[in-house]
């Protein structure tokens, strides 16, 4: 195993999430028998179980925003020492459906008078998800303090809203699934060792879109706040592949072994551009990779905490087929029976125009770069309608001709223009038609 395997992983991956604080509090299933032990407070909210999910949500909504009382939880930690750190994972969700759409909000205070806004989810475009979550350090006016308080405030509302029950799932707080066994809440806490000399800088990875689907550009950079540690740093940038390989970003390449991407410069100097835009082709493996940052004191060991001048910042981009709206109405319509798909680009920028045809139930779906746009009715419907047999996400803005002879075989008519930008080439088969300008595919017309 190579160095990055063996120190980057154990050490600057897992010490700062996993490893003993001197206070770890963690629960999954919101009904366990402990999740409850700091909630002080509970105003309109109920547990609420679907199938192997189970989450808080608001026990009743309005028709209106501006009508709801939200559900609220109220969680409370007292401590007998002042805060150095606290890092916390909370979850929220919110959803959009056609009998309700919810808002969450997370608030944090020391004192619960004076509440910090620390994470909130509007609600998204409709059929589409919003996470409201927080992870990471908790803000630094935290530290010092004794006290640590967190409130969840859960709106739900629309047309059924007001019945309650699963009319009001649309703003959940610790949705745990069972299958998936995941942790829905977590606390690390470190208290001060006497005479503390200064704070740390504060990281913060941002990136330009959590979820990209392929075609898309994606690029992210680091943020940096200050602290008072004095001292020039070294900056290190860990990615992290789904499956776990793992590399450094050095001064002008990727790198396994323990290469810093700056060295011997001002905190403020790690305010840098990691990646710039790039466009992410379909060839990229699908799942979640994951950036990671920390500033070293310079010349020092990476492998040493004490050395550390920053929290670590993480962040996580998910590189999947479909976007999360075009995955909720396959849930609940299925496949297009037509679709159609339009690629383009300028320079850096590239564009997919999808439309989706549900003949069944007389609906277009329309997207762009997998977002949500708008709803069509359509003048006609066609009850017995099937589901389609060509899946839209098969076809990318770099699948070739000879991948597309590979899955549909020879084409039954081809026809070829030339044109002032390139000669036009449509290939058509039985129930879908490719368009290429030049070697580029920038067409696709699915359904009969």
């Amino acid at each position: 195993m190579n160095k990055v395997m063996t120190v980057l992983l154990f050490v600057f991956l897992t010490t700062p999430l996993y490893a003993a604080s001197d206070f770890s509090y963690t629960y999954k299933n919101p009904t366990s028998v402990h999740a409850a032990d700091y909630i002080v407070q509970k105003i309109n909210v109920e547990l609420h179980s679907e199938g192997s999910v189970t989450y808080w949500k608001p026990a009743k909504g309005a028709e209106t925003l501006a009508q709801t009382s939200p559900g609220i939880i109220v969680y409370h930690f007292p401590f007998n020492y002042p805060i150095q750190k606290a890092e916390l994972f909370i979850s929220t969700w919110t959803y959009h459906w056609n009998y309700s759409q919810g808002r969450s909000l997370i608030f944090g205070s020391t004192d619960r008078n004076s509440w910090i806004k620390i994470a909130e989810a509007d609600p998204p475009e409709y059929g589409q998800a919003n996470s409201g979550s927080f992870q990471g350090f908790l803000p630094q006016s935290f530290i010092g303090a004794k006290d640590i308080w967190l409130k969840v405030e859960l709106y739900s509302y629309g047309n059924s809203a007001a019945s309650g029950g699963t009319w009001t799932n649309t703003a959940q707080h610790s949705r745990y699934d069972v299958n998936a066994d995941n942790t829905t809440f977590r606390l690390e806490v470190d208290f001060q060792e006497p005479q503390v000399q200064g704070t740390k800088h504060q990281l913060d990875i941002k990136m330009n879109a959590d979820v990209n689907i392929p075609d898309t550009s994606f690029g992210c950079s680091l943020a940096v706040v200050p602290g008072t540690v004095s001292g020039n740093v070294d900056l290190y940038v860990a990615i992290v592949l789904p499956g776990g390989t793992a590399y450094l970003l050095g001064p002008t390449e990727l790198e396994t072994d323990l290469v810093a991407y700056k060295t011997n410069i001002p905190a403020q100097n790690a305010s840098v551009l990691i990646l710039p835009e790039f466009p992410l082709p379909a060839s990229l493996p699908n799942g979640t990779y994951n950036f990671l940052a920390l500033l070293v004191k310079t010349g020092t060991d990476l492998a040493n905490e004490q050395n550390w001048v920053s929290n670590v910042a993480a962040r996580a981009m998910v590189f999947t087929p479909l976007s999360p709206a075009q995955k909720a109405f396959i849930n609940e319509l299925g496949y297009p029976l037509q679709f159609v798909k339009m690629f383009s680009h300028d320079g850096k920028d590239r564009r997919i125009d999808e439309s989706w045809i549900y003949l069944k139930q007389g609906l277009g779906e329309n997207f762009i770069n997998g977002v949500f746009v708008h709803e069509e009715t359509l003048q006609n419907s066609l009850a017995d309608a099937p589901e389609g047999v060509n899946h839209p996400e098969r076809y990318h803005m770099d699948t070739t001709l000879s991948q597309i002879k590979s899955w549909h075989g020879e084409p039954r008519k081809t026809f070829t223009e030339n044109l002032d930008i390139g000669v036009y080439t449509t290939y058509t088969y039985d129930g879908i038609i490719f368009g290429f300008l030049d070697a580029q595919l920038i067409a696709v017309i699915s359904g009969k």
